[in-house]
Protein backbone atom coordinates (compact mmCIF):
# COMPACT_ATOMS: atom_id res chain seq x y z
CA UNK A 1 0.00 0.00 0.00
CA UNK A 2 2.78 2.30 0.53
CA UNK A 3 4.04 1.74 -2.64
CA UNK A 4 0.95 1.99 -4.13
CA UNK A 5 0.80 5.55 -2.29
CA UNK A 6 3.85 6.92 -3.61
CA UNK A 7 2.82 5.77 -7.17
CA UNK A 8 -0.18 7.82 -7.30
CA UNK A 9 1.55 10.76 -6.38
CA UNK A 10 3.86 10.72 -9.20
CA UNK A 11 0.81 9.46 -11.96
CA UNK A 12 -0.98 12.33 -10.28
CA UNK A 13 1.50 14.67 -11.71
CA UNK A 14 1.79 13.42 -14.87
CA UNK A 15 -1.70 13.49 -15.46
CA UNK A 16 -1.62 16.80 -14.24
CA UNK A 17 1.08 17.76 -16.56
CA UNK A 18 -0.45 16.57 -19.74
CA UNK A 19 -3.76 17.41 -18.76
CA UNK A 20 -5.22 13.90 -18.61
CA UNK A 21 -8.28 15.78 -16.53
CA UNK A 22 -9.80 11.89 -16.22
CA UNK A 23 -6.79 10.22 -14.77
CA UNK A 24 -6.18 12.86 -12.64
CA UNK A 25 -9.89 12.31 -10.94
CA UNK A 26 -9.35 8.74 -11.13
CA UNK A 27 -6.10 9.07 -8.62
CA UNK A 28 -7.67 11.84 -6.51
CA UNK A 29 -10.79 9.23 -5.93
CA UNK A 30 -8.18 6.56 -5.16
CA UNK A 31 -5.86 8.34 -3.33
CA UNK A 32 -9.02 9.59 -1.10
CA UNK A 33 -10.13 5.53 -0.91
CA UNK A 34 -6.67 4.57 -0.43
CA UNK A 35 -6.27 7.03 3.01
CA UNK A 36 -9.80 5.70 4.46
CA UNK A 37 -8.44 2.16 4.01
CA UNK A 38 -5.00 2.88 6.09
CA UNK A 39 -6.78 5.58 8.08
CA UNK A 40 -4.72 5.19 12.15
CA UNK A 41 -8.43 3.71 13.19
CA UNK A 42 -8.94 1.07 10.62
CA UNK A 43 -8.67 -2.48 10.42
CA UNK A 44 -5.85 -2.31 8.34
CA UNK A 45 -3.77 -0.37 10.49
CA UNK A 46 -4.47 -2.76 13.55
CA UNK A 47 -3.54 -5.33 11.57
CA UNK A 48 -0.49 -3.58 10.23
CA UNK A 49 0.53 -2.79 13.53
CA UNK A 50 0.58 -6.32 15.48
CA UNK A 51 1.53 -7.68 12.62
CA UNK A 52 4.98 -5.30 12.45
CA UNK A 53 6.14 -4.59 15.75
CA UNK A 54 9.33 -5.28 17.67
CA UNK A 55 7.76 -4.35 20.59
CA UNK A 56 7.40 -7.81 23.24
CA UNK A 57 4.86 -6.08 25.50
CA UNK A 58 2.89 -5.39 22.88
CA UNK A 59 3.12 -9.01 20.92
CA UNK A 60 2.37 -10.56 24.12
CA UNK A 61 -1.03 -8.53 24.89
CA UNK A 62 -1.84 -9.49 20.93
CA UNK A 63 -0.64 -13.31 20.41
CA UNK A 64 -3.95 -14.63 20.08
CA UNK A 65 -4.45 -12.14 17.20
CA UNK A 66 -1.35 -13.13 15.42
CA UNK A 67 -1.66 -17.18 15.36
CA UNK A 68 -5.54 -16.80 14.32
CA UNK A 69 -4.44 -14.68 11.24
CA UNK A 70 -1.59 -17.36 10.79
CA UNK A 71 -3.68 -19.85 10.76
CA UNK A 72 -7.58 -18.47 9.85
CA UNK A 73 -7.16 -16.14 7.80
CA UNK A 74 -8.31 -15.88 4.64
CA UNK A 75 -5.83 -13.16 2.73
CA UNK A 76 -2.44 -15.51 2.11
CA UNK A 77 -0.82 -11.60 2.59
CA UNK A 78 -2.08 -11.30 6.28
CA UNK A 79 -0.62 -15.03 7.19
CA UNK A 80 2.38 -14.14 5.84
CA UNK A 81 2.69 -11.23 7.89
CA UNK A 82 1.11 -13.21 10.95
CA UNK A 83 4.49 -16.03 10.45
CA UNK A 84 7.00 -13.28 10.37
CA UNK A 85 5.54 -11.68 13.66
CA UNK A 86 5.42 -15.36 15.11
CA UNK A 87 8.80 -15.48 14.74
CA UNK A 88 9.16 -12.50 16.97
CA UNK A 89 7.01 -13.43 19.71
CA UNK A 90 8.71 -16.36 19.48
CA UNK A 91 12.26 -14.73 20.22
CA UNK A 92 10.70 -12.65 22.76
CA UNK A 93 7.15 -11.12 24.48
CA UNK A 94 8.04 -8.40 26.42
CA UNK A 95 9.55 -8.44 30.42
CA UNK A 96 6.13 -9.86 30.95
CA UNK A 97 5.23 -12.17 28.44
CA UNK A 98 4.16 -15.91 29.02
CA UNK A 99 6.47 -18.76 27.53
CA UNK A 100 3.47 -20.18 26.73
CA UNK A 101 2.99 -17.74 23.59
CA UNK A 102 6.81 -18.72 23.06
CA UNK A 103 6.02 -22.38 22.66
CA UNK A 104 2.94 -22.11 20.87
CA UNK A 105 4.40 -19.90 18.09
CA UNK A 106 7.34 -22.22 17.75
CA UNK A 107 4.31 -25.38 17.43
CA UNK A 108 2.38 -22.82 15.37
CA UNK A 109 5.31 -22.02 12.60
CA UNK A 110 6.04 -26.29 13.15
CA UNK A 111 2.78 -26.88 11.60
CA UNK A 112 2.29 -24.42 9.05
CA UNK A 113 5.76 -25.17 7.72
CA UNK A 114 5.17 -28.44 7.28
CA UNK A 115 1.18 -29.07 6.07
CA UNK A 116 0.09 -25.34 4.99
CA UNK A 117 -1.15 -25.69 1.02
CA UNK A 118 -0.34 -22.31 0.50
CA UNK A 119 3.21 -22.14 -0.88
CA UNK A 120 3.76 -18.59 0.25
CA UNK A 121 2.50 -19.22 3.66
CA UNK A 122 4.33 -22.39 3.76
CA UNK A 123 7.73 -20.58 2.49
CA UNK A 124 7.28 -17.72 5.36
CA UNK A 125 6.50 -19.86 8.18
CA UNK A 126 9.81 -22.00 7.27
CA UNK A 127 11.52 -19.03 7.33
CA UNK A 128 9.95 -17.58 10.30
CA UNK A 129 11.00 -20.86 12.13
CA UNK A 130 14.79 -20.90 11.17
CA UNK A 131 15.06 -17.12 11.44
CA UNK A 132 18.85 -16.12 12.74
CA UNK A 133 20.01 -14.67 15.65
CA UNK A 134 21.31 -11.98 13.27
CA UNK A 135 18.00 -11.46 11.25
CA UNK A 136 16.02 -11.26 14.33
CA UNK A 137 18.26 -8.44 15.88
CA UNK A 138 18.32 -6.72 12.48
CA UNK A 139 15.04 -6.04 12.97
CA UNK A 140 15.10 -4.70 16.39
Amino acid sequence: LGIMGAATEVMLHLAHDTGDAARESQLIDYKNARAQFTDAKSRVADLHLITKNIDGNLSATRAGDVFALAERSKEPMWRVEACLQLARIHRFVGDDGRAADQRHAQMVLRRLSQNDPDPLVKAAATKALNITDEEYNKQQ
